[in-house]
């Protein structure tokens, strides 16, 4: 399946949906206002959370923590943007 997202550019607080190939609401990505990175809870359309992204903030690169249930994944990017 593949997913698409649109996010606004300019925004005080990050929220946006997750659309399906047809265009479908899948899932809804909301961000905390005031955090110390970012963070973000990923819900089902009925507002069942299915993961949690949080941004690592005093490593040299961007690192990032994924939640799924009781797993927790750890993304770094390999080079500056």
């Amino acid at each position: 399946m593949k997913l698409y997202i649109k996010q606004k550019l300019f925004s005080f607080k990050d929220r946006f949906t997750i659309k399906d190939e047809n265009q479908n609401d899948v899932l809804q990505v909301e961000g905390k206002l005031f955090s110390f990175g970012k963070q973000l809870s990923v819900s089902t359309m009925d507002m069942q959370e299915v993961a949690f992204v949080k941004q690592k903030v005093f490593n040299f690169l961007p690192t990032f923590e994924i939640s799924l249930k009781d797993e927790v994944h750890t993304l770094k990017s390999n080079s500056h943007f």
